[in-house]
């Protein structure tokens, strides 16, 4: 399936009209390189829709509206936050890495752990939402135990915003976009 065709099927879901989500994917074209996202020029220059491009797709809409012009930017600084508790670098000499991994997916990185999400349908069966708040990003998930844990992700730079938007992707959207992904990959 296309990504254009996927992003028209789930804008409902979303509560947005399908039109926002196509803007977003222009913006997206326009100030990225990356060639999950680019596509190719012409005919038949669709891209198939992956678990990378389509949360990319979702994330920039939780970031920032279609008319900001630098979604993607934003976008891909959501995407590189860290696993809470990870320490990239101390002072010069130090050498104190620490990698701490999502207990849900195994990633270090929020994009990567939504990617995680959306290409295996039984880690979305678990997922209570995703939240994105400035520099900080959040996936809610139902323990083996039946409780609610977070996995956290934050930026290493402090947000010195003092107004943040905060979006929330209810698990059920969530578990039907990986089912729309899983379908496509049979």
């Amino acid at each position: 399936m296309e990504l254009s065709e996927l992003c028209e099927k789930i804008a409902p879901a979303l509560g947005v009209p399908a039109t926002e989500l196509a803007e977003i994917r222009r913006r997206l074209r326009e100030q990225s390189d990356a060639e999950e996202l680019v596509g190719k020029r012409g005919r038949y220059g669709g891209l198939q829709a992956t678990p990378f491009n389509v949360g990319f797709v979702v994330a920039a809409l939780m970031v920032s509206s279609p008319t900001r012009a630098q979604a993607a930017f934003d976008t891909w600084n959501v995407w590189h936050l860290n696993q809470e508790g990870s320490v990239l670098s101390e002072f010069i000499g130090e050498n104190k890495i620490k990698l701490t991994l999502c207990p849900l997916t195994g990633e270090h990185l929020f994009g990567e752990a939504f990617k995680a999400i959306l290409s295996r349908s039984e880690l979305a069966k678990s997922v209570q939402c995703v939240r994105i708040a400035g520099e900080r990003a959040e996936i809610q998930y139902l323990h083996k135990k039946g409780e609610v844990k977070a996995s956290k992700f934050e930026s290493r730079i402090p947000d010195s915003r003092m107004l943040r938007r905060v979006a929330e992707l209810d698990g059920r959207v969530v578990r039907m976009i990986a089912a729309m992904l899983s379908a496509t990959e049979a």
